[in-house]
This record gives structure tokens, sequence and C-alpha cells, in this order.
């Protein structure tokens, strides 16, 4: 495989040929796509809202869980401990 300007010498190994990527059209306003103006602002009007509302979501789902950290280690639950001060021991011996 002879060698070129785009590509280096590579050790004599063949890694496959060259790919040609494809440039992506976002098919907005002004870029000369055939975009009908109603869908194109609809779809631009949900996209927006719905990414406002998954943004306030886990923003608050975020802030709760701060706030509930900061409650769990300021009243931790801990487990009651008992200590035995006396023990008395009655044995019932019957033959």
């Amino acid at each position: 495989m002879p060698t070129t300007a785009e590509q280096p010498h590579l050790n004599g190994a063949f890694y496959g040929p060259l790919i040609q990527l494809k440039s992506k059209s976002n098919n907005r306003l002004g870029d000369g796509g055939s975009c009908n103006p109603l869908t194109c602002c609809f779809s631009c009007i949900c996209s927006c809202v719905l990414n406002l509302i998954c943004q306030i979501f886990f923003t608050v789902a975020i802030f709760l869980a701060v706030i509930g950290l900061i409650f769990w280690f300021l009243f931790r639950p801990n487990v009651p401990k008992f200590h035995v001060d006396d023990v008395t021991l009655i044995v019932i011996v019957s033959f």
C-alpha cells in the first residue's frame, strides 16, 4: 500500500481503506435544506420545552438528594445500645 501525504507510513500494516466522513445536515432554516418552516419551529419549540423540563427535573432531583444527604448526616439514625448492669440466674433442679 503506497503512502500518501494524507496517510503517513503505518509500519507496513494495512488498517483498511480510508473512510470519508459525511458532513451532517441539520435541516435548519437558511442552510438550503428542504424544511417546512412550521415543522422546524414546532420541533425546535418541542425540543426546547423538553430540554427545559428535563433540566428542571434533574436540578430539583439533585437539590433534594443533597438536602436529604445533609439531613442524613445531621440526624443519622443510630442503633440503640443496651448495657447489662446486673444479672440474676435462678436454677431449678428437679429429680
